[in-house]
């Protein structure tokens, strides 16, 4: 499979994505911003704030090469309920203003278990994606 942004994670030394990625069909969700075409909205965070992942090790810094999705709606708001109330009204500026989900297929992309606390995948998604065309938003943060 083709990985968007593999030309940035190729020379890590870990083996990025890990092996244990897999692709899976799934419904996932996302925190977006009101425009679904926002390029912030599927943008990983190695790009967002490439300074952040500088001292990060190299099995972190592939990993922030992956969009971050949730297991279910309910897991995506209660993420974003925790990290507003670190972040206050800033995150609605830099993590979102909504949840869109979408109907993941295996050849999107390949993805990590989710979290069992939190709901959290890290998905590591194919070229050609088209996501700003595919997701739909659902629900106001």
């Amino acid at each position: 499979m083709d990985f968007e942004y593999s030309d940035k994670f190729e020379n890590l030394s870990v083996k990025c994505p890990p092996d244990d990625y897999l692709p899976k069909n799934m419904t996932v969700f996302r925190w977006v911003f009101n425009e679904i075409t926002d390029e912030r909205n599927f943008k990983p965070l190695a790009l967002q704030n490439p300074k952040r992942i500088l001292d990060f090790d190299d099995t972190t810094k592939c990993k922030s090469f992956a969009l971050s999705v949730y297991n279910s709606e309910e897991n995506a708001k209660k993420r974003f309920q925790f990290l507003k109330n670190t972040m206050g009204e800033k995150a609605y500026k830099t993590l979102g203003t909504n949840i869109a989900s979408l109907n993941i297929t295996e050849i999107d992309g390949v993805n990590e278990e989710p979290n069992a606390q939190t709901g959290h995948i890290s998905h590591h998604l194919s070229k050609n994606h088209q996501y700003e065309k595919r997701f739909i938003i659902i629900s106001t943060l």
